[in-house]
């Protein structure tokens, strides 16, 4: 049996409810959480109503008929109604008590202890045994209950999921050499659930020795993971794809952990810290030097802070700095002489080299593991001489590999020589890599890229087969099912700064990237796509990031801000809303500096930064939301005055000020949240005055009045509320007489009566109503 305590199944009135939430709780509860019929709602309405009679559910429902401190009630028998079950019953308590009840024997702890007794209890009982007797009214003795046992078969709820234990392990390398002292020193920290560094200059291995050390440990199944320190999972945190920022890095890691679902309106250092609590993980950070704490970088104690006690971390970094020296395994030297010929001869196995060019080429290769690995995938093709790239080497004059400060000239050159010889499809290919997010990226990315998606699987099989050419060039690997990646970030950052892609490129693959995310965060697919959505985002923000032109605003980031987040703050994920924002500020950072002054720019950057505070105030955060509002407020104020014939820059004060009048209450800042919502109000009161035949500004001003008389009502003062009120029904009721068809004009009138019902009823005196 389920019992429901004034649940809103189907929402409230949009602007009653909330207010009264707010008023009541002091929340942060938001408009679009509790706007009527809200999907969420919707979907739990759906699922209950479906599943319950099929599952044999008994269902009972009460919901309260007592207002709380003199405002309405919060759930009415329409929305507390389930769908199933028996007519919703009235209870006389209001909406904290009939959750919270003052007192053991207040109305709705009898009517629950009655529905325990009547269909829980009764249903154990022996046949013989009836509550009450049927030859006479005195009750029977109730049976002796010693235990009553819960067990919930989560199989009946589809979106529940066994507990989350990832085991995501860095990339092994096709071929390991070398490097047993510290693969057992790093070996033996773990199994002892020891933090550690691996520190190193780029290209050394890092990487490959981690990944060699935890498959060693764990195996290749997780049930030996029970085995280890880290029994509830290891995660695998690459900081170069986040840019080192903490925010996406505590969602991803809370996504990945414990589910999208998971706090998702908390903020991500709190989502991530309820995550890891009581766990025990092991967190791999690749790209640790990411963490420098410049330019809005976190810090790798400002990033590990979220960990509880019990986890552990394994930290690749190029920066010594990051950890303690007894806890650090530092790669200082390249491999030794013998292990780079073996793992150079493991790489040219198809082609042996001639002894003596053998040699030159070790000589010059300095047991550097990635350069011999891209020498060797080089050298083992029929496209490059050795003999070639001997004395190429040697006219540039390249600097020593065994050089730290010097070795990043020597590998862009052995990358600029593998890939010589690329067809224009394996160009464009490659291009659009470096474009996209330093991630696993799909075959359908390379099909947009290249225009190879109208040819079927003829085209797909010719993409594929340019993706392992250059996948023997040592440059991408395989990735995952469908999805490849760089090798290394090293040719990752090499092809992005390289190169001044046709603009053609960029615009096939923003138009894919906003497809793609519209059919990732379809209604219908609910949060089965997330995964996929937070992926496409993280190469949106690539793409946006390296368009130097700015030519993809109205393909891509515009969605970003509108319709993208829209749709991400409908699904409750702001950890998404956030990262779309952040790419579309980081696209306006872009514009040269005389643009960022432009009227255009300005507006849309107010947007950003409204929405940005929405997030925040979602989040709880009032002071970081009333910050953001005001700074938005303020540009709008220069806009506006700029240009007082603009009516929408004036209309956007209105909804500036709102937003600071919203949070202003939240906040128990009365008078300011009152002169706030005056201030909105003398906005749309001109522009209505200004243009009486525009629907929207009368509508807007219906808005204003109706919000300024509900906080009124509040702080109660009906009499001030009540022709404030009257005004706003007396706008919907024109409106609606001029489109009966207009369904939202409809609903308008009705909670615009109910409010002056309401009100009216409130300044009527005793006696004369």
């Amino acid at each position: 049996m389920v019992l429901f305590l004034a649940t809103p199944h189907s929402g409230a009135e949009l602007a009653t409810f909330v207010d009264a939430f707010r008023d009541i709780f002091g929340s942060t509860v938001t408009i679009e959480e509790l706007r009527e019929h809200d999907a969420h709602l919707r979907n739990l309405y759906n699922w209950y109503r479906n599943h319950a009679p099929r599952l044999g559910i008994e269902t009972a429902t009460y919901y309260e008929r007592l207002g709380v401190r003199g405002v309405l009630t919060i759930v009415n028998p329409t929305s507390s109604h389930p769908g199933v079950g028996v007519d919703p019953i009235g209870l006389d308590e209001d909406h904290l008590s009939i959750s919270k009840p003052r007192k053991p024997d207040a109305q709705v702890c009898d009517s629950a202890r009655n529905l325990l007794i009547n269909n829980v209890l009764a249903a154990r009982a022996p046949a013989s045994t009836a509550l009450t007797s049927e030859t006479s009214n005195t009750p029977a003795a109730l049976p002796v209950v010693h235990e009553t046992v819960i067990r919930i078969d989560r199989s009946s709820f589809g979106a529940q999921q066994e507990r989350r234990i990832p085991c995501e392990l860095p990339p092994l390398a096709e071929h390991f050499t070398g490097r047993n002292k510290e693969l057992k020193q790093l070996t033996l920290r773990l199994r002892a659930g020891l933090n550690t560094a691996v520190v190193g200059p780029a290209g050394l291995g890092k990487t490959a020795l981690a990944a060699s050390a935890l498959a060693e440990i764990v195996g290749a199944n997780r049930a030996s993971l029970d085995a280890t320190p880290f029994p509830d999972g290891i995660l695998y945190l690459d900081l170069y794809a986040l840019h080192g920022r903490a925010e996406p890095a505590w969602n991803a890691l809370a996504n990945r952990l414990q589910g999208y679902d998971f706090m998702n309106n908390a903020p991500a250092r709190n989502r991530a810290t309820e995550a890891f609590r009581a766990s025990r993980v092991l967190l791999v950070i690749e790209g640790g030097e990411e963490a420098d704490g410049k330019e809005e970088r976190t810090t790798m104690p400002e990033l590990l802070g979220v960990l509880s006690g019990e986890c552990r971390h394994l930290l690749l970094t190029r920066l010594s700095t990051q950890s303690a020296a007894a806890e650090s395994i530092e790669l200082r030297e390249a491999l030794q002489p013998e292990e780079a010929a073996r793992l150079f001869d493991a790489l040219t196995a198809s082609r042996p080299l001639d002894p003596a060019i053998r040699q030159s080429v070790l000589e010059l290769l300095e047991g550097h593991p990635l350069a011999l690995n891209w020498a060797g995938n080089l050298l083992v093709r029929d496209d490059e001489e050795p003999a070639e790239l001997i004395r190429g080497w040697k006219t540039e004059g390249l600097p020593l590999l065994s050089d730290p400060r010097q070795a990043e000239r020597t590998l862009r050159w052995l990358y600029e020589r593998s890939i010589r010889g690329l067809d224009e499809t394996g160009q464009i290919m490659l291009a659009a890599a470096g474009l996209l997010a330093p991630t696993p990226f799909s075959l359908e990315a390379m099909a947009a890229a290249t225009g190879l998606a109208e040819s079927g699987d003829a085209g797909r099989n010719r993409l594929r087969e340019h993706l392992r050419k250059l996948v023997q060039r040592g440059l991408f690997r395989l990735a995952e099912s469908g999805h490849w990646r760089f090798t290394h970030v090293l040719a990752y950052r090499f092809v992005r700064d390289a190169q001044s892609p046709e603009a053609a490129l960029g615009d096939r693959l923003a138009h894919w990237l906003r497809d793609a995310l519209a059919e990732a965060l379809n209604p219908s697919e609910n949060n089965s796509k997330l995964s996929d959505a937070t992926a496409l985002l993280n190469h949106a923000g690539a793409l946006l990031r390296a368009d130097r032109q700015h030519n993809h605003w109205e393909v891509l980031a515009n969605p970003l801000l509108y319709a993208i987040a829209d749709r991400l703050e409908e699904l409750g994920q702001l950890d998404l809303v956030s990262g779309a924002l952040s790419s579309v500020a980081d696209w306006l950072e872009t514009l040269p500096s005389e643009n960022r002054t432009d009227p255009i720019w300005l507006r849309e950057y107010t947007v950003l930064v409204n929405r940005k505070g929405d997030v925040l105030r979602d989040q709880g955060d009032l002071d970081g939301a009333l910050n953001a509002f005001r700074e938005a407020l303020a540009v709008r104020i220069r806009l506006a005055a700029a240009d007082p014939s603009n009516a929408t820059w004036q209309r956007d004060l209105s909804v500036s000020q709102e937003k600071i009048g919203d949070v202003l209450r939240d906040q128990g800042d009365l008078d300011g949240a009152l002169n706030a919502f005056r201030e909105a109000l003398a906005v749309r009161i001109r522009l209505a005055a200004a243009d009486p035949s525009n629907a929207t500004w009368q509508r807007d001003l219906s808005f204003s009045l109706t919000l300024l008389a509900q906080f009124h009502e509040q702080q109660g003062e009906p009499a001030l509320a009540l022709p404030l009120a009257e005004q706003s029904l007396s706008i919907d009721e024109r409106l609606s007489a001029l489109d009966k068809s207009n369904v939202m004009w409809q609903k308008d009138v009705e909670i615009s009566r109910r409010l002056v019902n309401r009100l009216r009823e409130a300044t009527t005196p005793p006696g004369k109503a």
